[in-house]
């Protein structure tokens, strides 16, 4: 329950935040069709803004269905059929303070994501040692003798 009400009020927040990214692409758009119209710049500059004013609200609808579905997965898991609620209150959700940067940084050793970069890197070096190692001809040389039958006496080879 506390994930899903912690996905839903990321929802809400991103829901939120579109919402306000629409607000100044709108502004932007006025303002771009009056510096056109006003003859400052090329109409090619409103059409760029309304296809990023579509894109916003294109972001919006869809910040929208994602805070629903994941008010109806909080809905669900409360034991309700439908989510009776249209906004989520977070006054204090804070996990505390954040730890310091010297113990984030003795730390990020340890992550497996630090362990798996460490191994691609000796990875390389070892592809780098092999190819150093293959720029060099390795040469086989090999004597003998044979009999030539044109020239019909032995010939060194």
């Amino acid at each position: 329950v506390v994930q899903a009400f912690h996905a839903a009020l990321r929802a809400q927040t991103a829901l939120e935040l579109a919402q306000q990214s629409q607000a100044l692409t709108e502004r932007g758009l006025r303002v771009v069709q009056g510096r056109v119209t006003a003859g400052q710049s090329s109409p090619v500059e409103a059409t760029r803004a309304q296809v990023q004013l579509a894109q916003a609200q294109a972001e919006v609808r869809r910040a929208q269905t994602q805070r629903s579905v994941a008010y109806q997965a909080l809905a669900r898991l409360t034991g309700s059929p439908l989510a009776s609620f249209d906004q989520l209150q977070a006054a204090d959700l804070s996990p505390g303070d954040a730890p310091s940067a010297d113990a984030l940084l003795s730390q990020v050793e340890q992550t497996a994501e630090w362990r798996l970069a460490a191994a691609q890197v000796e990875r390389g070096d070892a592809s780098l040692g092999s190819e150093k190692a293959l720029r060099i001809p390795n040469l086989t040389v090999s004597l003998g003798s044979q009999y030539s039958r044109e020239d019909r006496e032995r010939v060194n080879v």
